[in-house]
């Protein structure tokens, strides 16, 4: 996951920056950023562990969803 963010002032708004890249157990991979200034943070990722959707060997992602309650939340 990548959890971006502006850095500096704009319009008298202060933003921090900091951007982050973590891997599927949110542990950080590189990051975060410095607060002051434009940055570019780049890592090496293996994208197999991300589409792996078992979060324990009880708890699926996908497999515990309940689509029949999703109705109001989104519209197709």
């Amino acid at each position: 996951m990548a959890c971006t963010d502006r850095a500096g002032t704009e319009r008298g708004i202060a933003f921090d920056g900091q951007s982050v890249i973590l891997d599927p157990n949110g542990l950080p991979l590189t990051g975060p950023a410095p607060v002051n200034g434009e940055h570019a943070l780049t890592t090496a990722c293996d994208l197999t562990r991300a589409r792996k959707k078992e979060l324990t060997p009880y708890d699926d992602a996908l497999a515990s969803r309940r689509p029949e309650h999703y109705d109001g939340y989104s519209r197709h």
